[in-house]
């Protein structure tokens, strides 16, 4: 039985210099310019690698990402720098998040704080991938952070979604304490009034995320044996990375409802807690499925089913308990807005036995969390100027998925350090 032990290893340190030797130092590197949400200088800190000093290609690293410890675990490379590299076409292409791990596992040096503070300081609400993203930002130009999270540990969905087996919480609560150093201050299990801190702080930075799962709105989804994916991450985050709360244990056969990276998260993790049969059912074909493929191929290779081209209609009950799930099945026709293929129903049905459904099909914001604070709101979500982070108050800023929607790790971390830099630029001028 597969456990929550870290999958993937680091590499050696003669497997990362024979990696960084064959880089061929495009001089218009497709890695950087197309497949890096943050623009790393990949060429260059690959270049310190073939130097063999790791600690100046962390120095790189870090001018360009503040969550480099944690993207280089967790984000999808197929879509982003390994999927751009140009020796795709020989099948071969440099693992640049692998040689980015290496670089964070095996340097000797850190970034140092800096000696002279400015008297501004910043409001931070929520210690997930922005806002930590952004005090990092902040104190490494002389501005006071202080980062205000609901939880009792830093890292939103870093500490309480992303299973361990994946994103160790050693790494995250490392980095946290790096944060520290660096003169980031942390106020944890605190919900503040966001009103008060603009008056209270030179600008506030609101990086709060998605808080509330959606669902299926179908008969039967209250019955006993439906959970939501958040909620079924975070008890299991909990107990296996913190000792807190109780172990969360499942039997029998679960569906999980999706196929997006939580969906992943969620059908690994049900296989590590009991089920003796998980499947995934996704209206679409695989070919539109959100999750990596590398995530996919992860799970099928730990047992994990797949049934696409089934849409959930009817969760099947006795006794107010989980006993099937009834699908449609479903064909691909005309391309939607996404540009994928939207599906049709046939309308012809099939049904599955199962004890445990697990719905994994995006979140949305908190509803009413910002009502007070003459904020531009959509659906809840924070309407934002071009730039992606002003918001209608001059003094608040806002960044990831709160503004985007539902998206990656590293747009979030993006985010915070553009809405730090926009801060600082206001304030230093």
């Amino acid at each position: 039985m597969v456990g929550f032990e870290e999958q993937i290893k680091t590499l050696s340190k003669d497997e990362a210099f024979a990696h960084a030797d064959r880089c061929l130092s495009c001089p218009k590197p497709r890695c950087r310019d197309l497949g890096c949400p943050a623009h790393i200088d990949i060429p260059s800190f690959i270049k310190k690698l073939k130097e063999r000093d790791i600690n100046g290609a962390y120095q790189i690293i870090m001018e360009y990402t503040n969550l480099s410890p944690v993207c280089c675990r967790i984000c999808d490379y197929e879509k982003q720098c390994r999927g751009h590299c140009i020796l795709n076409f020989k099948k071969n292409p440099i693992p640049c998040g692998y040689l980015e791990r290496f670089v964070q596992d095996n340097k000797t040096i850190e970034l140092k704080p800096v000696e002279k503070w400015t008297s501004y300081k910043v409001a931070i609400v929520g210690g997930g991938p922005s806002g930590l993203s952004c005090a990092l930002e902040l104190v490494k130009k002389g501005i006071h952070a202080t980062v205000y999270e609901k939880e009792p540990h830093i890292g939103g969905i870093l500490a309480y979604g992303i299973p361990e087996y994946r994103l160790p919480k050693k790494v995250v609560n490392d980095y946290v304490d790096f944060l520290r150093r660096m003169g980031v201050e942390f106020v944890t299990s605190c919900q503040p009034d966001i009103k008060k801190l603009t008056q209270e702080y030179d600008r506030v930075f609101l990086g709060i995320g998605l808080g509330e799962d959606k669902r299926l709105h179908i008969p039967g989804e209250e019955g006993e044996g439906v959970y939501l994916a958040n909620p079924f991450l975070k008890k299991v985050n909990y107990f296996v990375s913190y000792n807190e709360g109780k172990e969360v244990k499942l039997s029998g056969i679960t569906y999980v409802v999706g196929a997006g990276n939580v969906a992943m998260d969620c059908c690994r993790t049900s296989v590590r807690v009991g089920s003796s049969k998980t499947v995934v059912v996704y209206r679409r074909a695989e070919e539109q499925a959100p999750a990596s493929k590398e995530e996919i191929e992860d799970a099928r290779k730990e047992g994990v089913e797949f049934n696409f081209l089934h849409n959930p209609v009817e969760v099947l009950l006795e006794n107010n308990k989980v006993v099937g799930i009834k699908c449609e099945i479903m064909e691909l026709g005309a391309k939607d807005a996404s540009g994928r293929a939207s599906p049709v129903g046939t309308g012809k049905y099939e049904t599955f036995k199962c004890d445990n459904i697990l719905v994994a099909i995006g979140s949305s914001p908190r509803k009413g969390v910002l009502n007070d604070l003459g904020l531009e709101l959509n659906h809840d979500y924070v309407v934002c100027k071009e730039d992606g982070i002003t918001t209608s108050n001059p003094k608040i800023l806002a960044g990831g998925d709160l503004v985007r929607g539902a998206d990656t790790v590293v747009r979030a971390m993006v985010d915070g350090k553009a809405a730090a830099n926009k801060i600082a630029s206001e304030l230093l001028g």
